[in-house]
């Protein structure tokens, strides 16, 4: 428990606050202010990722619910509150001045702060199920929500006049499903495709909830549907950035092997600008896909991360990662 908890305990014994708060001062007293080793860039990811896991995930959501309802509280009637306030990093994403961030490390941090989200849905839809007792004995029970209890690929004999528990056991499935999916690359039929599907089912169950006066529940369960508009499958999205020259050292290599007579790195800005235009309007392959160039290290280090980057954005969104920085650099 940390000082901030144990001062924030509404309920507590004086003697057993002082003993926690001594015995954390103790600890405290005898820790290392610096760590006499540098970090890997894992620690750092890692690290960095934390305070997404146990600030963000739960408090930005919240800010929207506080906010919607002191709008509604004015305006006395329901709104949409579009998103607004999303969260990113450049853990994991920084190349510049950093040689250890490589392709492997991007998929760490995206892996990483997926793997917490997805930790993070899976208790929010169980809180729900075990909250939505409903029973179809005594609730008019939406098509939509019919519907969607049928499909659920968990059916039980003993829940099945409970429609909303029915719901959310098809959905925890279907989490379970991506997570796996995107944690291991085992494709499953039944996953979530993107948070997209995954928000229109917890939305039908919102609805659904409305439909029969079930308001505070709804509230609760638009909390959850703010935090998918917010962190998708992704989480934090996360910023790349790299060196404008080291940019023009892998693009001259690679125009080398296409055309041996042609120096991109002695070229005016305007004929690199016009050669760029050629080659994004041409059709011809960029890059060879019969692997007959070699490139050097850093070459092959670059195209690495554009791969991965391919790859993290087809699995979790283009929200992944949607920003490319390109540092230093000195004309348009």
């Amino acid at each position: 428990m940390t000082i901030g908890a144990i001062l924030n305990e509404e309920k507590h014994d004086v003697s057993q606050m002082q003993a926690s708060l001594s015995r954390i001062l103790y600890s405290l007293w005898q820790t290392d202010e610096l760590r006499s080793f540098s970090l890997s860039t894992e620690d750092e990811i890692r690290n960095g990722l934390a305070f997404f896991k146990y600030t963000f995930l739960d408090v930005v959501p919240q800010i929207y619910q506080e906010l919607r309802a002191k709008i509604i509280s004015q305006h006395q009637k329901p709104i949409q509150l579009n998103n607004f306030l999303t969260v990113g990093t450049w853990i994991g994403g920084d190349r510049d001045g950093n040689p250890n961030v490589s392709a492997k490390v991007l998929k760490t941090a995206t892996k990483l702060g997926t793997r917490w989200l997805f930790t993070h849905y899976l208790k929010e839809t169980r809180v729900l199920r075990k909250e939505l007792s409903f029973s179809s004995n005594y609730i008019q029970v939406p098509a939509s929500l019919k519907k969607l209890s049928s499909e659920s690929k968990v059916q039980q004999e003993n829940r099945k006049e409970e429609p909303y528990r029915i719901a959310l056991l098809g959905i925890e499935k279907r989490l379970r499903d991506t997570a796996e999916s995107v944690m291991s690359k085992k494709k499953n039929k039944d996953m979530y495709h993107n948070s997209d599907e995954f928000k229109s089912d917890i939305m039908t169950i919102k609805d659904a909830l409305l439909s029969h006066g079930a308001n505070q529940d709804a509230l609760r369960v638009e909390k959850l549907l703010d935090s998918i508009e917010i962190f998708g499958f992704h989480m934090a999205s996360i910023d790349l950035r790299q060196d404008s020259s080291v940019h023009e050292t892998v693009i001259s290599e690679i125009f080398k092997k296409i055309e041996p007579s042609f120096d991109y790195s002695v070229c005016s800005e305007p004929e690199k600008i016009k050669f760029l235009l050629r080659e994004l309007q041409s059709n011809r392959p960029f890059l060879s896909a019969t692997k007959a160039f070699t490139y050097s290290e850093k070459t092959n280090t670059e195209l690495k991360i554009f791969s991965m980057l391919q790859k993290v954005q087809k699995e979790l969104g283009p929200r992944a990662a949607p920003n490319y920085i390109i540092s230093m650099t000195a004309a348009p």
